[in-house]
């Protein structure tokens, strides 16, 4: 099992939402295309395998 690669995958995962949260705190009107770049990145990577 993946395990380095899950645990890597988690860390990035916080991060990416921390950095949300601080986008959303300093350009509300940016943090929605922010998401939206995340999630569609989150859905294709997740797609590829």
């Amino acid at each position: 099992m993946e395990t380095p690669l899950k645990g890597l995958l988690f860390i990035l995962a916080v991060a990416g939402i921390s950095a949300i949260l601080y986008l959303f705190v300093l350009f509300p009107g940016i943090s929605g295309v922010a998401v939206a770049l995340m999630l569609g990145a989150f859905i294709l990577r997740q797609g590829s395998r």
